[in-house]
């Protein structure tokens, strides 16, 4: 009669830590913040702001993207193709979860066109 109680107190102990990962939510840290020297814009140029987000994701310590900085960095420059890039600056985080976690990184800067640099 307590094998059926036994089982249940089982399955709780093992689903245990999957059920408290899913009520916690997600865990985030924020590891580097890099960015250049901040130049200012000189006033007779055409300027946008621009900004990209890459995202991996890991599971079980397996990647299935090893380049993803680089094509990051690649598709960030795409949004600026006729200007330069000023003030640039990436933030690297991840979002910690049950036996995966997620990589992110924010690219941000200042897409300038008409300028010359020197």
């Amino acid at each position: 009669m307590n094998l059926p109680r036994i089982m249940l107190g089982a399955c709780l102990l093992l689903a245990a830590p999957a059920l408290s990962g899913c009520a916690i939510g997600l865990v985030k840290s924020l590891h580097n913040v890099s960015y250049l020297e901040q130049a200012p814009i000189p006033a007779n140029t055409n300027s946008k702001p621009i900004e990209r987000d890459v995202t991996r994701n890991v599971l079980l310590g397996f990647l299935n993207n090893t380049d993803f900085v680089d094509n990051g960095w690649k598709s960030f420059q795409k949004l600026c193709p006729n200007g330069t890039i000023m003030n640039p600056m990436v933030r690297h985080s991840t979002d910690l979860g049950f036996l995966a976690y997620k990589e992110q990184l924010h690219f941000s800067g200042t897409c300038v066109s008409n300028i010359e640099i020197e």
